[in-house]
């Protein structure tokens, strides 16, 4: 009987200390992507945002809190970017979507 709640007690133990282990892995290439995603959005998103929807302007402060609508309107949808003149080049989308996957792993 001792052996059995002595072997409960180390299951427990360990497994109570599994559980207050972070679960997030922290990916080492995130500044750079978010960077290399803030020049983009920059670049082809922050013209047109600032003269029709000035309350979606993209900084590198809030860019992470748009990482999801920005997946849905790109990716999703294919809503953006708007107009002929504005397209993003694979690497841009790739740059992107790296970018993304490392925000939702944050």
């Amino acid at each position: 009987m001792e052996i059995m709640k002595h072997l409960i007690f180390v299951l427990v133990g360990s497994f109570m200390t599994y559980l207050s282990q972070p679960l997030v892995v922290v990916d080492p290439t995130y500044p750079e992507l978010q960077k290399e995603a803030f020049a983009i959005l920059v670049n082809k998103c922050n013209d047109c945002h600032k003269k029709e929807k000035p309350q979606a302007v993209f900084t590198s402060e809030n860019m992470d809190d748009y990482a999801r609508k920005i997946n849905r309107q790109v990716f999703v949808f294919k809503r953006m970017p708007q107009g002929k003149d504005i397209k993003l080049t694979k690497e841009e989308k790739q740059t992107l979507k790296s970018w993304i996957k490392a925000v939702k792993r944050k």
